[in-house]
């Protein structure tokens, strides 16, 4: 069960993520600045509420996003869709896609 606070930092979170989620730049620093909090502060909020780093979280998230446009947008390409969610190297995008959902991005288009 999560606590009012912890749902407030995640939801404000998400939503800064969801704006920024094309920009392969984006990282600790960035996201500790738009919430207000030292990068510090953010990594072990992260992993108290999620069990995650930062940097996973922000992968997880691309991941997801990735997942979801390419079930609803077939016509969007591999590499499209990968820079999209913000990974400059597709191929590297189909190898974390392979290791976190099982499945080659290409058979998203066909669910």
């Amino acid at each position: 069960m999560t606590s009012r606070k912890e749902h407030y930092f995640l939801t404000k979170l998400d939503t800064f993520l969801e704006e920024c989620i094309s920009s392969p730049g984006l990282d600790s620093s960035m996201i500790a600045d738009h919430m207000q909090i030292s990068t510090r502060q953010l990594e072990r909020k992260l992993q108290q509420y999620t069990g995650l780093s930062p940097k996973k979280y922000v992968r997880e998230k691309r991941l997801l996003k990735a997942k979801q446009l390419l079930g609803d947008h077939p016509e969007f390409t591999i590499s499209e869709v990968a820079c999209y969610v913000g990974f400059q190297k597709p191929s590297y995008f189909t190898s974390l896609f392979i290791n976190r959902f099982g499945t080659h991005p290409k058979n998203e288009k066909n669910s």
